[in-house]
């Protein structure tokens, strides 16, 4: 799984990654800008800590904070990847019926939504 930073989220950033890669029970691997940089004028920092975690959501590597650049290194065991759905067979659990439905609803609800303030025409 690849994943992006999206936003300000460095005190949550790693311990994120963490948790997906457990749920998803998938490697997870997350490569993300470090430093500052400007474009046309205008200057973002971002926080880095670019990271690798594994199925069972254990940091495998992680780059520091606000350093760039940060090369990570490791072997990805992906027979861990099986071993981890045979031991945990979360997917049996998921029933994407119940997702769909739930989309649906959300469609609907913003469908008869009221545009918000300042954005109606």
């Amino acid at each position: 799984m690849l994943v992006s930073s999206m936003g300000a989220r460095e005190g949550h950033f790693v311990h994120e990654l963490q948790i997906r890669g457990k749920d998803a029970q998938a490697w997870t691997v997350a490569a993300n800008r470090a430093g500052e940089e400007t474009v046309q004028g205008r200057t973002t920092s971002s926080f880095g800590l670019s990271c690798i975690v594994s199925p069972h959501g254990e940091l495998v590597d992680v780059a520091p904070a606000h350093t760039a650049p940060h090369v990570l290194h490791a072997s990805l065991d992906l027979g861990r990847v099986e071993e981890l759905r045979t031991t945990f067979p979360f997917a049996r659990d998921k029933v994407p019926a119940v997702f769909e439905h739930i989309a649906r609803l959300k469609r609907a609800q913003r469908a008869t939504a009221p545009a918000p303030a300042g954005l109606a025409s």
